[in-house]
């Protein structure tokens, strides 16, 4: 057998195109949901930031809240929490009464809304840091115990930790579309090696037919619907090698047969006039003989060529 020419693995290429189809699929869905939970935290902090507004309003209106805030500074300090958190009581034009800020962050210039405007999600602003990180912000005044100067609230958080989980959320979105891409490429390795396992037993039963047994057939049965034309079409093409085979063979029988009697006849009466000295009209006479036959194995001779440029 002739050495098989270079060419790309069929089962491999599947597996990797199975394989990116997979990746992509897994990325698109991961990505879906990566926006799906930005949004949704970005909701959640954004209304957790306007409540906390909403509960200074509401204490703000008491009247010995003033005292408390002068008082007790820390106690606004726990309603935000944590050290990306900013709170910022004010007077308009004056130093900040309260000034919860541990992060340090730049106050943020805001309008604050009126003491009867209501509060909504639109009016949480949605800005960057000097490091990059997203921060959020309310401005909204209050109505305190002099009515001319309604007092500020302005309160923000940076949004470090929800940045730090979306950053790990990323991560294991990669290598979860990662490692599932590798797992459909072994799957798909193994499916596709089995769905061409019909495919190597046909070409393993081709491999065994040559000239000494064209009466044999390929055996399809139990080859999917999809090889079954490729396998009448083989077979069918068997039959028509072994009939032009079994044609070809009688007709060099019967030419062999042919051109034995002219071959024959040449030889023995060339045998016999070795034999002993003859006369010379004996000498013409085989001549003449030989020559009949000659014109007779040309004649047969132009036939078989006929008849090949023919087939």
């Amino acid at each position: 057998m002739s050495a098989r020419p270079p060419g790309y693995a069929l089962t491999r290429r599947l597996a990797a195109l199975f394989a990116l189809l997979c990746f992509a699929l897994l990325a698109a869905l991961g990505v879906f949901l990566y926006r799906e939970l930005e949004q949704q935290l970005t909701l959640r902090d954004d209304a957790a930031l306007l409540n906390r507004v909403e509960q200074i309003r509401v204490l703000l209106q008491d009247e010995n809240t003033m005292e408390l805030v002068r008082a007790k500074p820390g106690l606004f300090a726990n309603m935000l929490g944590n050290r990306e958190a900013l709170l910022v009581l004010r007077f308009a034009g004056q130093a900040p009464l309260i000034e919860v800020n541990p992060g340090a962050m730049p106050i943020p210039e805001l309008a604050p809304l009126p003491p009867e405007a209501p509060l909504t999600l639109s009016a949480v602003r949605h800005t960057f840091d000097a490091n990059g990180v997203p921060f959020i912000a309310l401005a909204a005044s209050a109505r305190s115990d002099d009515p001319r100067r309604p007092l500020e609230i302005i309160a923000g958080r940076a949004m470090g930790e929800r940045t730090h989980m979306l950053a790990q959320y990323r991560e294991r979105i990669l290598l979860s579309a990662g490692a599932g891409a590798v797992l459909a490429a072994l799957a798909a390795l193994a499916l596709v090696r089995r769905g061409l396992r019909p495919l190597r037993e046909l070409a393993r039963q081709t491999d065994g037919i040559g000239m000494a047994n064209l009466a044999a057939r390929l055996d399809g049965a139990g080859a999917p619907r999809e090889l079954a034309l490729l396998v009448d079409a083989f077979n069918a093409m068997l039959e028509r090698l072994s009939n032009g085979f079994t044609r070809l063979s009688q007709v060099s029988a019967d030419m062999a047969h042919d051109l034995r009697t002219p071959i024959a006849n040449l030889l023995g009466q060339t045998e016999v006039a070795l034999g002993q000295q003859r006369s010379t009209d004996y000498y013409e006479a085989l001549l003449a003989s030989n020559h009949e036959e000659l014109q007779r194995l040309a004649r047969m001779t132009d036939n078989m060529l006929f008849l090949a440029r023919a087939a």
